[in-house]
């Protein structure tokens, strides 16, 4: 078990460093996949909102989900990934 779970974790870095390095870069499709994530994220804690989970926290996932959306999103994100 603890060598398939380090496989799974080798693959998911690995897949993280990829998208980085995609965004660091400017790609669209790396800019994309993040902010389909951060969508899909930013849906989860607005559930959580509902159910009771730690208002706090989640207000605060949800502040940083949309600074992420407004970073790749805003002016100066679309100026940056179409410059590539």
């Amino acid at each position: 078990a603890l060598l398939i779970t380090t496989v799974v974790l080798m693959v998911f870095g690995l897949i993280y460093a990829l998208v980085a390095k995609g965004i660091f870069n400017g790609s669209p499709g790396a800019r994309l996949v993040v902010g389909i994530i951060t969508v899909l994220a930013l849906i989860a804690s607005v559930i959580d909102l509902f159910v009771g989970v730690n208002t706090i926290a989640v207000v605060v996932s949800i502040i940083i989900k949309l600074v992420i959306l407004w970073i790749l999103y805003g002016t100066k994100g679309k100026e940056f990934f179409s410059r590539r």
